[in-house]
């Protein structure tokens, strides 16, 4: 594995907003933060360590990293070689629109079943789907890929739970 820290950032907002980052570290150590967005990363060389919801976490290659929006958690190197992956971050939108039309359950929010999930076939499909909307203008390719792709994540590594009364809100 390369040494040279990177990160490529992109859209694909093809069907609803959907960020997209390959990146490599070594050293990078990400404090505390959180993102507005479902976080989906699958790596694809080294090992990552994280905190999330107050426990330590590792992924390796073929492991996906499953975080839910407005959850704090961090980011470093597992081994001096350091990781990349291919991240994804779609929007609450995009999730709940799959997850409305897989269940036939409006006004559902989908959550993670674990943050950490071993799926090498669905991390090389995710990893596909990434090198896809990065050079791919065909747009029935690209919704068709997205749909699938993250219809499976859904299926696989999430329930859904009905949203809470407007006016109830989770501490953070």
């Amino acid at each position: 594995m390369s040494h040279a820290e990177y990160a490529r950032f992109f859209r694909a907002d093809d069907l609803a907003p959907l960020e997209c980052l390959d990146a490599r570290y070594r050293s990078r150590v990400f404090v505390p933060h959180f993102h507005e967005e479902y976080v989906v990363n699958t790596l694809v060389a080294g090992a990552q360590g994280y905190r999330y919801r107050g426990r330590t976490h590792e992924a390796t290659r073929g492991t996906l990293i499953l975080i839910e929006p407005g959850e704090v958690h961090t980011g470093h190197a597992r081994t001096p070689e350091g990781w990349a992956y291919r991240g994804f971050y779609p929007s609450v939108t995009l999730i709940r629109q799959l997850a409305a039309a897989i269940s036939g359950v409006d006004g559902v929010t989908p959550v993670f079943s674990a943050t950490t999930v071993h799926d090498p076939e669905l991390a090389t499909r995710l990893d596909g789907l990434h090198q896809l909307l990065s050079w791919s203008t065909d747009v029935l390719s690209r919704e068709s890929a997205i749909v699938a792709v993250f219809g499976d994540v859904i299926r696989r590594h999430m329930a859904v739970r009905e949203r809470p009364a407007p006016g109830c809100h989770r501490p953070r």
